[in-house]
């Protein structure tokens, strides 16, 4: 479920050589369309640093939302 309260759905092909992008889509009257990128990168089984857009498409540069670095916690 999304922040305005409509479904939603994810695209995460997966880490290749320690980073990937994956794509949140919503829908659009009928049509499911991209709504956010991220980027993941220097993912380990104990950390990764992501970087989050809002997007129209997935050629837009996007809005920038937000970033973090992440360790996990044992």
């Amino acid at each position: 479920v999304l922040d305005d309260g409509s479904v939603g759905g994810w695209e995460n092909p997966g880490p290749v050589a320690g980073s990937w992008t994956e794509y949140g889509y919503g829908f659009k009257g009928d049509d499911l369309v991209p709504a956010t990128r991220a980027t993941f990168n220097g993912a380990t089984p104990r950390h990764y640093a992501f970087r989050f857009w809002s997007i129209r498409n997935k050629q837009d540069a996007g809005k920038f939302l937000e970033s973090d670095d992440c360790n996990k916690m044992s």
